[in-house]
């Protein structure tokens, strides 16, 4: 079978820790490679996996047009990539009493409404991020004494503002990350990692100096996590998933719901040496769904 994972303009390369799962992938006999999202496709595919398509929020009507418009076989679906771009989906998940980090949608930015809403929440730091974004690019960590003067402006297609306040325990905690494979029929549990900051920053992420650290996954972090998963499948009961990312912050005894990554998250299966088979067998059992 041919597999395309796919990746971006600016890094056409499959990313190294993909192509652990690659490797992976071809002992079983497949043929893996990389393919720009938006460029003409090197051959036909039997299957196209989301990997690193990490400019798809510059251009999310460009992509939302791009991924409805695909006849491959497409993991994750296409549905469940559309529902996931838009973090408004946080809503979703409290609206059925999955703990998220406190999020609020304001229609454009004012800085005294930020204000005025982070002093009723006794909010003494916020983040603001585009409703449409990834990677805290567009990310800010403001004090209440710096919102009054701040400029935050969004192209119109990144969607609104969205405003959480900032959890200190982020910086002494980290955030976890629970990675979920599918084979079509069950969700396992591959790996749980926990990321930090580096001293003086609030992004956790590799590129901003951050660092990630297997873990075992907490048993309150894992019930969190598998609330997600049952969200998941039972809204798109009938809509393949490959793999869930569920990022949890601590905050007062509790974990709570940051993101859940389904588009394109990393999945740093270098931290776990079981995972790339793990998802390799994943993604067999989907191909032979139709056969």
């Amino acid at each position: 079978m041919n597999i395309a994972f796919m990746t971006h303009k600016a890094h056409p390369q499959m990313h190294p820790d993909d192509a652990l799962a690659a490797k992976e992938l071809e002992r079983m006999g497949h043929n893996v490679t990389a393919q720009i999202w938006n460029e003409k496709f090197h051959q036909d595919y039997n299957l196209l996996i989301l990997r690193s398509s990490w400019d798809y929020h510059f251009m999310p009507q460009a992509f939302s047009k791009w991924i409805q418009s695909l006849k491959t076989k497409t993991l994750n679906d296409p549905s469940v990539i559309l529902w996931n771009m838009n973090k408004r989906y946080l809503l979703d998940l409290e609206s059925l009493g999955i703990p998220i980090v406190p999020t609020l949608f304001l229609k454009q930015f004012n800085p005294h409404e930020v204000y005025e809403l982070a002093a009723i929440n006794r909010w003494s730091q916020v983040i603001l991020k585009p409703e449409v974004s990834a990677s805290s690019e567009q990310t800010h960590l403001l004090d209440l004494s710096q919102i009054k003067n701040f400029h935050y402006t969004l192209d119109h297609h990144r969607g609104r503002t969205l405003l959480q306040p900032f959890l200190e325990e982020i910086k002494t905690k980290g955030e976890l990350s629970l990675v979920f494979f599918s084979n079509g029929s069950e969700a396992i549990l591959s790996h749980c990692y926990k990321k930090t900051p580096k001293p003086d920053d609030f992004r956790v992420q590799l590129e901003f100096g951050g660092s990630a650290l297997l873990t075992p996954a907490p048993a309150t972090a894992l019930r969190v996590a598998h609330q997600c998963i049952a969200f998941l499948k039972n809204t798109f009961k009938h809509s393949s998933w490959l793999y869930a990312r569920i990022d949890l912050m601590p905050h007062q005894d509790q974990w709570l719901v940051s993101e859940m990554e389904l588009i394109e998250p990393a999945l740093s299966f270098y931290l776990d040496p079981h995972s790339p088979k793990l998802f390799a067998e994943s993604v067999r059992s989907h191909l032979n769904e139709g056969n």
